[in-house]
């Protein structure tokens, strides 16, 4: 019988592309069979669902750059995403203003001047849909150019107060989500958010929620890539704000609170975990750009330059631990 499979996520997620190269190894047949290029399974009763399409990989899904897990477990939280470009220094929490509505910088996806940055706000005046952020505070760059911009305000699984995911599939998944696959926590570290209460207040309700809407359904819940160890960070999101050590504590602690719940009888029956953090290579994953070793000096080394978003290859490697446990999953 058809399975539909629904992967949750931020912005990782929202590319497409580990999602993508799950589908391919499920449904396709393309792939010569080596270890860089796996030939797919081919079968035919697997359909990815959900309300977006990948980015970069048109595969169906739901993610929201910059959302966590306490926000698809609430009612979401109101935002506004730009895609700017000319940009060489922003910083996490850096205020900016435009037509009276006062913006925090609360995500950064921008590589080498361009990309995307998500902010949370207040005031009711409307955005422009192009145009100047200027800094209010902060040490960024003092006026940031934006040629579009998307709102984001809303928790797609909220329904009359509460999470409903049966009205979610009557919407978007032709009735039915068989599989609920998550990669989700990254935002939440940098919120600071305990890995203990991150699983007691929004992982538990939100497992909850789903396997009472579809008892027979199955989850998935990934443990997130170790951030870059060669730069990423610091050229991402600032050295004073993200020290590298405590953030991979974090994430270690995710991890095992993560394997803690599928362990846990409650959740065991129908929670299986991906072990992405334990099985990623969070060296040679990143985008990374050449760069002198110091400045007195004509040798080059690699310097990462995104902290969090693997390129594209990167994403296989998440994929592959998740695909691993896709075949480990009895209906």
């Amino acid at each position: 019988s058809n399975k539909n499979i629904l992967c949750v996520g931020a912005s990782a997620t929202a590319g497409g592309q580990w999602v993508g190269e799950v589908k391919r190894r499920l449904t396709e047949t393309s792939g010569d069979g080596t270890p860089y290029n796996p030939k797919g399974l081919g079968l035919s009763n697997i359909t990815f669902v959900g309300r977006k399409t990948g980015k970069y990989n048109p595969v169906n899904l739901e993610a929201t750059g910059g959302w966590t897990w306490s926000a698809f477990s609430g009612q979401g939280r109101p935002a506004y995403r730009f895609q700017v470009s000319g940009v060489s220094q922003l910083n996490m929490d850096d205020i900016y203003s435009v037509n009276g509505v006062t913006l925090t910088i609360t995500e950064i996806n921008v590589t080498e001047g361009s990309g995307n940055i998500r902010c949370t706000y207040s005031g009711n005046n409307e955005v422009p849909a192009s145009g100047i952020l200027t800094r209010v505070t902060g040490t960024g760059d003092e006026s940031i150019t934006y040629s579009s911009v998307e709102s984001e305000s809303f928790n797609p699984f909220w329904n009359n107060g509460k999470l409903d995911f049966k009205n979610y599939a009557n919407l978007y998944c032709n009735g039915s989500i068989d599989l609920l696959i998550t990669h989700l926590g990254v935002n939440d570290i940098f919120g600071n958010t305990a890995a203990e209460t991150l699983v007691e207040s929004y992982v538990k309700p939100f497992v909850r929620a789903f396997h009472a809407d579809f008892p027979n359904g199955k989850v998935i819940i990934s443990s997130l890539p170790l951030p870059d160890c060669t730069g990423g960070m610091g050229a991402n999101y600032g050295a004073t704000a993200h020290n590298y050590y405590t953030r991979a504590q974090l994430f270690w602690d995710y991890a095992k609170e993560f394997n803690a719940l599928g362990q846990d009888s409650e959740f065991s029956p129908y929670v299986s975990i991906a072990e992405v953090l334990q099985e990623f290579d969070n060296e040679y994953s990143y985008p990374k750009t050449e760069a002198s070793v110091n400045n007195r000096s004509t040798l080059t080394e690699n310097l990462g330059t995104n902290g969090v978003h693997p390129t594209e290859q990167g994403s296989y490697l998440v994929a592959d631990t998740i695909y691993r446990i896709c075949n480990s999953i009895q209906f």
